[in-house]
């Protein structure tokens, strides 16, 4: 288990700090746990566009990847749920899936906590499909956390074996993809019609993404050495993507519905230390590959990070810009300056990258818009050039006290967690119009 740099270990403290000034508070354990989800979050999103600027890529396990065909139509029941004026809070009682097409930008949202088991409270949102039909997430009580999965709003708790469970991503037809730690050894796990199974060669990885069609991406660990890996069955074990020459090793992020997958390679800076330098890589269905870098009529020029997600051809990429590189790409030899960090969004046929500066982005949905926080910690929902605020289900200004997750497709839904007025965390959607 990686120990988080100190900027990450007070961020997510300040994430939950709620959780430790009440007398209501649960007990230590769960506390702790929440403070590590929130560091893991953080670590996504900010921590690693700074490593990338220090120019040393810690590298996560990450794991698995697989193939299978699965058939069964899965389709989404009920009617719409209209969207509320901003600021109102409501209990949800149904996630009506997104439309896939976008229109014009939302205007308002308004949050809703997501129902959960009884006897559970504390709960959080940690992955969702491109409809926002499937939510999935963690749910804490006083003693240990558990895993639950929604389905049109319905809560669907199981368990994890391990430590530190967490579903990765779900796809459109309600199979999930999980880690914990067993032993203190990463492993991964596949959650498909409510039954729990170890991927095959998944100890020592963590899977990260999971399309519709039921492929799975991850990252397997031997020693120091992290590779990029895929199943090709449910039966066999990973198969590695291929790296380009002289990299030390790679890592997987997430997968497209066409089967492109993205992460990033890592390259030795000298063989006298440890220093590597991490690149922004995709491997395309053809079976070529490519670091990712934007046009070069856009000036960025190199970047260094990871690609973080990608959602029907938009990626978005924490990253260290760099100044002086060449227009062939990422330079591998870590001597460019990094100009700042920051995310760039774009799509990788039609070009045109957007630079999101002073906002963390923490997921984008197929249109290039994007859910994320500002400096001031306030959440937002940013599409079409517009940017709303998210509300709060409580506010206590000066704490972080929302963090979205999930955008659906026509970025009518947004899901993630927020404190409510007991400065307990709430997993919660909020519906825009």
């Amino acid at each position: 288990m990686m120990v988080e740099p100190e900027p990450d270990e007070e961020f997510g403290r300040s994430l939950l700090h709620p959780l430790v000034r009440e007398a209501t508070t649960p007990p230590r354990l769960s506390i702790e746990r929440a403070i590590a989800d929130g560091r893991r979050r953080l670590r996504r999103r900010r921590i690693a566009g700074g490593a990338a600027v220090a120019g040393v890529t810690a590298v996560v396990l990450l794991s698995a990847a697989t193939v299978w065909a699965w058939d069964r139509d899965r389709s989404a029941p009920g009617n719409p749920v209209s969207a509320a004026s901003q600021g109102q809070v409501g209990q949800s009682a149904e996630i009506a899936p997104s439309q896939a097409q976008a229109g014009a930008a939302p205007e308002r949202c308004a949050v809703e906590i997501l129902p959960v088991p009884k006897g559970r409270k504390m709960s959080l949102v940690t992955a969702g499909d491109g409809q926002a039909r499937f939510l999935a997430g963690r749910l804490y009580d006083d003693t240990d956390l558990h895993s639950v999965i929604w389905d049109n709003g319905t809560a669907i708790e199981f368990d994890i074996p391990g430590e530190e469970q967490q579903v990765e991503d779900i796809s459109g037809k309600g199979v999930a993809v999980a880690s914990s730690l067993v032993d203190l050894v990463p492993t991964a796990w596949v959650y498909i019609d409510g039954q729990l199974s170890r991927l095959p060669g998944g100890v020592g990885g963590t899977p990260e993404g999971i399309n519709d069609d039921g492929v799975i991406v991850g990252t397997t660990r031997s020693g120091r050495t992290s590779r990029p890996v895929k199943w090709t069955s449910l039966e066999s074990p990973p198969v590695e993507l291929p790296l380009p020459d002289g990299a030390a090793g790679g890592t997987t992020t997430d997968i497209d519905e066409d089967g492109t997958i993205v992460g990033s390679v890592i390259f030795a800076i000298d063989d006298a230390s440890d220093r590597t330098k991490e690149v922004p890589f995709l491997w395309l269905p053809d079976g070529s590959m490519r670091a990712v870098s934007p046009p070069a009529r856009a000036g960025i020029g190199s970047l260094t990070g990871a690609v973080r997600q990608i959602r029907r051809g938009w990626v978005s990429v924490d990253t260290a810009v760099e100044t002086g590189a060449s227009e062939d790409g990422p330079r591998q030899d870590g001597t460019g300056e990094a100009s700042g960090v920051r995310t760039v969004i774009w799509n990788l046929t039609t070009g045109s990258p957007t630079v999101v500066e002073n906002r963390t982005v923490m997921t984008i949905n197929r249109n290039g818009w994007y859910a994320g926080t500002t400096p001031d910690d306030l959440a937002i929902h940013h599409a079409g050039g517009r940017e709303l605020t998210l509300p709060d289900l409580a506010g206590h200004p000066g704490l972080v006290n929302s963090l979205p997750y999930v955008m659906s497709d026509d970025g009518r839904i947004v899901a993630g967690q927020s404190d409510d007025q007991d400065d307990v965390i709430r997993a919660v959607v909020w519906r825009c119009s």
